[in-house]
């Protein structure tokens, strides 16, 4: 039986279609060649807002044109400071076209948010939920402005924000208010007038504002900031533990006092990994001053062995310091110290490496050896009476004299400390 023959199609043309309606049709609706918009945007660009407005008109879809990095014409137009056009194109977009984003995720506020406060001002008067976009790194308006120091914008935005927009927080976990705490006190006054909860939001880090602020060394910001907190918002962490006052007892004694004055329980506060309390931290850092200040306020019970290491901790630190006033008066306050374990070591063995100490491990000459025989000092049992000051008999020589002798007292008190710590550890040897 022979086959049927079947016509061959061609491909990609459609048998049932007449070749005149297609025409027909083409004829009908003409295919539009692709805009170029490239003579719109290299117009904004350059500032030439009259060739601009020409193409505008021509081509109204050049509104939310945008370039290879998705930034459109109000993109541009902001980063390089042409307030005139933004105006102009402010005027011309609807409030959804104000919230187009580029390829960063920003919209025309989070440009403008880092630079010009003009412009700020003119794109939220359009759409103030301007405010509450994000770009891809979740940082809003506010925190762009915080980020880059911009006072005048931040005092701007705070005004038109509610409470919880200012709780807004980025990838790292930061309000404006804990990038703000780094850097500049007037933003921080800004925003913690509007919203009080700030105080106590930590970043990704477990870092409150108060935190970054004593890590930055910035003492205005930290009395400002301890005035509003209570005091279990000082006592918040961060992971490894750090208060505030573990942080400023490495480096500022007004810092330390003023945290202390609020709240005296930062004083046995301790970092989770290392345990130093902020005692032992100004120990280590050599801050002879803050020592003798955190010393004056810490119980004596608190630094018993029966308490923990923390006591036996400070006799080591205070040792590698060379601060054997305060070695005396532990040992003499406190003798089973001198047996009582640190962290890792124990006082008698910080002994052994400190021969320097010893006035045969130091080179005096003679007439310093006369004077460190000769020198009577009376002990106390404050630490501020241990230290004696030689008062200059002579313009010339004076501080000369005044160093030798405080030099020979150190020695003097080095010396009673070990009586006192061999004493205190010779059965255990």
């Amino acid at each position: 039986m022979a086959e049927e023959i079947k016509p061959v199609e061609k491909p990609g043309i459609n048998p049932e279609i007449n070749p005149v309606e297609m025409s027909m049709a083409a004829e009908i609706n003409p295919v539009e060649n692709p805009v170029d918009y490239k003579p719109w945007l290299d117009a904004v660009w350059r500032n030439d807002w009259c060739k601009a407005k020409e193409f505008l008109t021509q081509h109204p879809s050049a509104i939310t044109a945008t370039d290879s990095d998705g930034d459109t014409a109000l993109h541009n137009a902001i980063y390089k400071g042409h307030e005139q056009i933004v105006e102009e194109l402010v005027q011309l977009m609807t409030e959804e076209q104000l919230e187009t984003k580029n390829d960063d995720g920003e919209t025309a506020l989070t440009f403008a948010a880092a630079k010009n406060l003009k412009i700020v001002k003119c794109l939220v008067a359009k759409n103030k939920k301007l405010l509450g976009i994000a770009d891809v790194d979740q940082m809003t308006p506010i925190l762009i402005a915080a980020k880059n120091d911009r006072w005048d914008i931040v005092e701007e935005l705070v005004q038109l924000m509610t409470e919880e927009q200012l709780e807004t927080k980025n990838d790292d976990g930061e309000t404006a208010l804990t990038i703000a705490a780094a850097k500049n006190l007037k933003i921080v006054k800004c925003l913690v007038a509007k919203n009080k909860k700030l105080l106590g939001i930590a970043d990704g880090y477990g870092r409150t504002p108060i935190v970054i602020a004593a890590n930055k060394d910035r003492w205005d910001i930290v009395e400002e900031l301890v005035q509003l907190m209570t005091e279990e918002q000082l006592e918040i962490q961060d992971v490894v533990g750090q208060t505030a006052l573990t942080i400023a007892a490495a480096t500022n004694i007004e810092m330390v006092k003023c945290l202390v004055a609020k709240n005296k329980k930062l004083l046995g506060i301790a970092k989770y990994s290392s345990k130093m309390t902020p005692i032992l931290i100004a120990a280590e850092n050599h801050r002879r001053d803050i020592v003798r200040y955190l010393y004056s306020l810490t119980p004596l019970e608190d630094l018993k062995p029966d308490k923990g290491s923390w006591g036996s901790e400070l006799v080591i630190c205070c040792l590698r310091a060379k601060q054997f006033d305060i070695v005396l008066e532990l040992l003499d306050r406190c003798p089973g110290l001198g047996c009582a374990k640190g962290f890792e070591s124990y006082p008698i063995y910080e002994f052994a490496f400190l021969p320097s100490a010893f006035p045969s491990g130091t080179s005096l000459k003679c007439w310093q050896r006369w004077i460190y025989k000769c020198i009577h000092v009376e002990y106390a049992r404050s630490v501020s009476d241990v230290r004696i000051n030689v008062q200059n008999q002579e313009n010339g020589q004076g501080d000369q004299r005044n160093s030798t002798s405080q030099t020979s007292v150190y020695y003097k008190d080095f010396h009673r400390g070990f009586q006192s710590l061999w004493e205190s550890t010779a059965f255990v040897i």
